[in-house]
């Protein structure tokens, strides 16, 4: 089976350049964005950016992250960065090539098969690219991120929390809920460090907010237009947002208990037609 689309691998990404030409950054961009200042963030501590092997995976394209620690002038001593992607890839224009940046840019890239650069990675990305493939191929992903990242190493995935009242968008072939993502990501041997919405609806998160946390929307309702507001309230909220960031340590692989599997049956779980059949097949490589 595949997504809405024919596709089994959906190669659509989201252009920073189409909502500049609409002069409205929707909430999905604007997440995007947070997504990788969040990386930023993490690798600005101690100036870990200096000595950090990155790894992006389905970094698409436009190489956004490659983008923000060029223009922000995180430049490498000993570390690197290395993108792939599974669509046509090229160093983008803006990045110079030369010694403060070693950067490289792979395409037409099988990230379950093909040879990286490198054994081991300090800091692992994947962003929105776990829903663009079948479960057993994220499962794959996951294991393959285990596998390259460096024992003291963080990896940080994100991908849309499935709602199957909403649906899933067109182009995604496999969203998963918080719990079937979870049972993946732990069968796949990384540990949860933690978990943050990304972004969210206020009618999932509104009845839960603290005294304290409803004055702050409050406040910030009278500026911001629920499209912003949906990307500031959702760290808070991770298991109620519609996408969540996971930040990600290395384990060891957990099987899924018998009643987790059992509850993950449920067509709720993924919008995939081979979520059950795929599972089953995890459950028992694990086990």
């Amino acid at each position: 089976m595949a997504n809405e689309r024919g596709k089994k691998i959906d190669t659509t990404f989201l252009s920073l350049d189409h909502a500049e030409e609409r002069g409205f950054l929707h909430r999905d961009y604007l997440a995007h964005c947070l997504r990788w200042s969040h990386v930023t963030s993490y690798l600005n501590q101690s100036r870990r950016y200096q000595s950090h092997h990155v790894l992006d995976v389905g970094c698409g394209r436009e190489a956004p992250l490659a983008k923000l620690l060029f223009s922000s002038r995180m430049t490498h001593t000993t570390g690197s960065y290395t993108g792939v992607d599974y669509g046509k890839l090229e160093r983008p224009s803006t990045i110079a090539e030369g010694p403060k940046f070693k950067g490289q840019f792979l395409g037409k890239f099988d990230f379950a098969k093909d040879k990286l650069p490198r054994t081991s990675y300090d800091t692992i990305a994947c962003f929105e690219m776990l829903e663009h493939v079948e479960p057993m191929h994220s499962f794959r992903t996951l294991q393959r991120i285990r596998q390259l990242l460096a024992k003291d190493g963080r990896a940080f995935i994100s991908t849309p929390c499935y709602d199957p009242k909403m649906g899933a968008a067109a182009n995604h072939v496999n969203e998963m809920s918080w719990l079937g993502l979870q049972a993946l990501i732990e069968a796949a041997g990384l540990t949860i460090e933690a978990a943050y919405g990304t972004f969210a609806s206020q009618k999932d998160y509104k009845k839960l907010m603290s005294p304290a946390q409803t004055e702050v929307f409050d406040q910030l309702n009278e500026y911001y237009d629920s499209n912003v507001l949906s990307c500031l309230m959702a760290p808070m909220f991770p298991k109620q947002a519609r996408n969540c960031l996971w930040r990600l340590t290395p384990g060891k692989p957990k099987p899924i208990s018998k009643e987790t599997l059992k509850q993950l049956q449920d067509p709720k779980h993924s919008n995939s037609h081979e979520w059950s059949s795929d599972l089953a097949k995890i459950q028992k490589e694990v086990k």
